[in-house]
């Protein structure tokens, strides 16, 4: 790819049913994602379950992704003031990678089958894509909560997880992922009656806004707290989103993103903030 020009709310937790199996099966055999070399260039086309299983072993081939951070003002419990939350899901139990594990907002891949997904310039395939797959898992309308233009791609991650222990170690996370921000301007969920988000339970068992606070206490590796809005530790974490974390590239995009979300009152503190960027720069993580 050239250089791109309730703070709570859960869903009941509930045994894997044939037909979930059935549904992450399904799209393994009938999604396609694109293959590409380390400089993100396209080299082909392959299925979900082949970009995913590791046969004999090796890894699986290296393929486009996405990982999209979606923030809003959240009122600070400690003060008056406000501040941006990112907004986590935990994968669904059915998932076959990383399953039961808390991540960003939405990860996924553009796929050839879908119109669109491939154009390169300023990261339109991508982000259409995380508009399709925001729909799909958070049930989140995208024309209203995350239109095309407000969705920012920042810049690109290289790499490879297997699966945790608890899950089927025939399968791993080989990725090229595009880290992409939006922010939106108000709380959505300051109605009662919101119901902004439909999660599908095919692919998220919660969702929970976190506060930059509770990701210093995750650094720290803080002991849980009762009284905390959650009692996480690393290890609830998806693998590529703890690398974020703890290489600081997490409170980068926090940085971005209150930047922006303050691009009226203090243009020259976003100007600052996004030419840190470099747009064609990959980071190559070491997901353990």
């Amino acid at each position: 790819m050239r250089p791109f020009t309730s703070l709570f709310s859960k869903l009941p937790m509930r045994p894997i049913t044939a037909v979930q199996n059935n549904a992450q099966n399904r799209y393994m055999d009938h999604e396609f994602c694109f293959l590409v070399d380390m400089e993100d260039q396209p080299i082909g086309t392959a299925s979900k379950k082949f970009c995913h299983e590791r046969k004999d072993n090796q890894r699986p081939p290296l393929h486009r992704a996405f990982s999209l951070f979606l923030y809003a003002p959240k009122n600070d419990p400690k003060g008056s003031s406000t501040n941006l939350s990112l907004l986590m899901q935990q994968r669904a139990s059915s998932k076959l990678t990383y399953p039961n594990l808390w991540s960003n907002t939405c990860c996924s891949h553009p796929l050839s089958t879908v119109s669109g997904e491939d154009e390169q310039h300023d990261a339109l395939g991508l982000r259409r894509a995380s508009q399709r797959k925001i729909l799909h898992e958070l049930g989140i309308q995208p024309d209203r909560y995350l239109p095309l233009e407000h969705v920012h791609f920042l810049t690109r991650i290289l790499y490879y997880a297997p699966n945790s222990d608890a899950a089927d170690p025939r399968w791993a996370e080989h990725e090229l992922d595009a880290l992409l921000v939006s922010v939106l301007p108000d709380d959505p969920d300051r109605n009662p009656r919101s119901d902004w988000m439909r999660c599908n339970s095919d692919e998220v068992s919660a969702t929970r806004w976190i506060s930059r606070s509770d990701v210093d206490s995750l650094v720290r590796c803080d002991p849980p707290n009762p009284n905390s809005i959650h009692q996480w530790t690393l290890d609830s974490l998806t693998p590529w989103f703890r690398s974020l974390l703890t290489t600081g590239l997490l409170h980068r995009l926090w940085d971005w993103a209150e930047a922006y979300a303050n691009l009226q009152s203090d243009f020259l503190r976003f100007q600052a903030e996004n030419q840190r960027w470099d747009r064609a720069r990959i980071h190559r993580l070491h997901c353990s």
